[in-house]
């Protein structure tokens, strides 16, 4: 928990994951998770970090959204959505999906047609 709450965010995303697909994470080590998601240092991520970091949030969450996480994860979600492979944003929409509402639905779109794009 000590090092969520203090460690560099970057080189968090996969411990994270790990432990999140372990279903190891505590209570207050999930607290620390999502402090750090709301602490706006998201746009520093690369798209690897950021996806493995909301996969992460999804599987200890589950798929009730959480409303001081909407906006922060969103808007990363839509600056790093040009720099990820379509997987990324495959993940990221199926994680993300339950964020998506009025203020944040053209980020959902402007996802989707990438995706449309690499398919075709």
């Amino acid at each position: 928990c000590g090092k969520i709450s203090s460690g560099p965010i970057e080189s968090l995303s996969r411990p994270v994951l790990a432990l999140a697909e372990l279903k190891v994470l505590d209570r207050r080590a999930l607290h620390a998770l999502t402090e750090r998601l709301v602490s706006g240092r998201l746009l520093s991520l690369s798209p690897s970090a950021f996806v493995s970091l909301v996969y992460a949030h999804r599987l200890v969450r589950g798929p009730v959204p959480l409303e001081k996480l909407r906006m922060p994860l969103c808007l990363a979600f839509g600056a790093l959505l040009h720099a990820m492979t379509a997987k990324q944003v495959a993940s990221c929409i199926e994680s993300l999906k339950a964020y998506c509402y009025k203020a944040y639905r053209h980020v959902f779109t402007a996802a989707y047609e990438r995706l449309a794009r690499a398919l075709e």
